[in-house]
């Protein structure tokens, strides 16, 4: 599981001419937070710093009008690298939904133990909220979808409610929302720069809203009971929510208002640890799949530069060939292992959304198996209190005894009434080779 890695996606409007240079100069201001190099960045220059820093750019155009480009700032220290990267993905204007899509990734990859390639240790650092990604949520309109995503909430007034119900329940929308209601017992002012606070770290991450007063009472109304969020606490909805669906309301969690004001920094951890989890392993949008592959395709080794009359050509030729022989030869090795690490983070995204679908169906096992306890101990005190308590406890006259094995239930529909199984047995008794078979 990747919970070291940042990564912020988000989309703009189509204009290119205004994407790339905004990524430039918020590119540039953070390098000179850093007291790195700005001049040599303006000239194009990779070194960037006196202790190895390095800023790479890879540019590719289509033909179709579409423009990427991708700047990665590596960061060296005795234990690795930090590695930042950021692109910019701008669809022609043929396209449709012709947009600007801007991904963010810092991550830290650790020295190589034997000289082999680099690799993600064990317990590899986690990256925090980049500079750049703050900057660049307030510098451009960020959208996931519907949804607005900025560094700080957005207040929510009355006006805004019935958008922002339509965001949540946005089926194309990527990113969790976390929205936060008014709390009765802070002032209002002062209760706005707690959330902001306990929101900091999912900034890029989530898109944040903070509820007015008036605005808390009218969205918990619209939505409803099971998806409603009071008192100042803090809900967490993921994409897709559904506030017809009582069921539903069990996959949004709720963080309440006691223990954000009890600790401030465990709130933080919490609001962001399921956006930052959900964030690093989801797929990747459609537009930007095969990014990494096409920009470094689109650097192949350079042809045979004209030679000068004094130079060895044959010498100079053969050295050339070479040269760019071993370039190809890395080249095609560096694609090889991109388009390696494309499947495999798309068998992990396809794995996590597994585990959420049946982490989710849990819930509402969990919760329906709940509601059946209270039943029964209603029930119970019912026949209590009219004096029939021995009755209450009494054993079931029978106890169902569920199968722990494909074949045991095929044995056991052998002996139903009315049941026949059509189908080839050797599917399911294939099954029970799983560990989870039994469930």
């Amino acid at each position: 599981m990747v919970t070291g890695r940042y990564r912020s996606i988000f989309h703009t409007g189509p204009r290119a001419d205004e994407a790339f240079p905004a990524a430039e100069q918020q590119l540039r201001g953070w390098l000179g937070e850093k007291g790195l190099d700005q001049d040599a960045f303006d000239r194009g220059m990779p070194k960037v710093g006196p202790a190895g820093q390095a800023l790479l750019v890879l540019a590719r155009n289509a033909m179709d009008g579409t423009q990427t480009k991708r700047w990665q700032l590596r960061e060296p220290n005795d234990r690795g690298a930090w590695v930042s990267t950021l692109t910019v993905h701008a669809l022609g204007k043929a396209r449709d939904q012709a947009r600007s899509w801007f991904w963010l990734d810092v991550e830290f990859l650790g020295s190589p133990a034997n000289g082999s390639q680099e690799q993600e240790p064990a317990q590899a650092p986690q990256a925090g909220v980049p500079r750049l990604a703050r900057a660049l949520l307030d510098a451009v309109d960020a959208r996931d979808s519907l949804a607005h995503m900025r560094a700080t909430p957005i207040l929510v007034r009355p006006p805004d409610v019935d958008a922002l119900i339509e965001t949540i329940c946005d089926p194309d929308r990527r990113t969790p929302a976390l929205i936060a209601s008014a709390s009765s017992r802070h002032d209002f002012h002062d209760w706005r720069a707690m959330i902001a606070k306990s929101m900091r770290n999912a900034a890029g991450l989530a898109s944040l809203y903070l509820l007015g007063p008036h605005a808390t009472d009218q969205f918990n109304d619209e939505v409803g009971d099971s998806h409603g969020v009071w008192g100042g606490a803090v809900r967490t909805y993921l994409p897709g929510a559904d506030p017809a669906s009582a069921e539903d309301a069990l996959r949004h969690r709720v963080q309440s208002a006691p223990r954000i004001e009890d600790n401030q920094g465990r709130a933080r951890a919490l609001l962001a640890g399921l956006p930052r989890r959900l964030s690093a392993e989801a797929r990747l949008p459609r537009p930007l799949t095969g990014l990494s592959r096409a920009l470094l395709a689109n650097e192949s080794p350079q042809e045979r530069p004209e030679l000068a009359p004094s130079v060895d050509v044959e010498k100079a030729t053969e050295s050339f060939r070479v040269e760019r022989d071993h370039l190809q030869s890395t080249l095609d090795a560096a694609l090889e292992l991109v388009a390696e690490a494309e499947r495999t983070e798309e068998l992990l995204a396809h794995r996590n959304e597994e585990l959420n679908a049946l982490t989710a169906e849990f819930d509402r096992v969990n919760q329906r198996a709940e509601s059946l306890e209270d039943q029964v101990r209603a029930l119970r005190r019912r026949l209590v209190e009219v004096g029939r308590s021995t009755e209450a406890y009494a054993p079931a006259d029978e106890q169902t005894i569920l199968p722990t094995s494909f074949e045991e239930l095929l044995e056991r529909i052998d002996g139903l009434e009315r049941i026949d199984f059509s189908g080839d047995r050797d599917h399911p008794r294939g099954m029970d080779i799983m560990p989870a078979a039994s469930s």
